[in-house]
């Protein structure tokens, strides 16, 4: 059933994510999973996320598959996967190459692919607030994302999605804001203060 949805994501990530999502959430297809299915899932959803080969939708669709893969497992599981998964969504943390769009051509795709790893991260990061040994295993990695997050409030096209998952983080792990909080005490605030009021 996993490697099946997975094909129909990579075939149409647009058509086939919510119906795959919902399916995944609805009958707990991550939970139920034995070690070996999860190990293949885990694999193929790891080459997803890798840039060469796949298009941003794709790699959108597998962050945010990821996300709910990490909502499901156990600490086990997790553990196992881990150091794949952050090093598969770290890397497409890394800010878009300049030169390889036009000048005035703000890359959404490239923002949307961020913001998408940077859900699945934070996901990876609330999961590990009740397993302490894979809390201080994500150590680094927090540190990595909160200096990007950082960074990404000054991009326009990522910035709302960056002081949001910032803003979580103040409830989930306050700690890991005190290297930047001259940084974010000067571009938080202003950010809010510009959202557009709710319709």
């Amino acid at each position: 059933m996993l490697g099946l949805l997975l094909r129909d994501v990579e075939h149409s990530a647009s058509e086939a994510l919510p119906s795959a999502l919902s399916l995944i959430e609805r009958r707990s297809l991550i939970a139920s999973a034995d070690a070996t299915t999860l190990d293949a899932w885990s694999a193929r959803l790891t080459a997803l996320l890798s840039p060469p080969g796949t298009t941003p939708e794709v790699r959108v669709a597998a962050a945010m598959l990821l996300r709910e893969t990490v909502r499901q497992c156990a600490e086990p599981a997790f553990a196992r996967h881990r150091e794949s998964w952050c090093a598969a969504l770290l890397h497409l943390l890394q800010p878009p190459n300049a030169s390889s769009a036009g000048a005035n051509a703000p890359d959404t795709a490239a923002a949307g692919t961020r913001l998408a790893a940077v859900e699945a991260l934070m996901q990876m990061v609330e999961a590990t607030s009740t397993w302490p040994a894979e809390r201080r295993e994500m150590t680094g990695v927090l540190t990595r994302l909160t200096s990007t997050l950082t960074a990404m409030l000054g991009e326009p096209a990522s910035q709302r999605g960056a002081a949001c998952a910032l803003f979580s983080l103040c409830l989930t792990a306050p700690h890991s804001l005190r290297a930047h909080r001259d940084k974010l005490s000067e571009r938080l605030p202003a950010i809010a203060l510009e959202a557009p009021q709710p319709t």
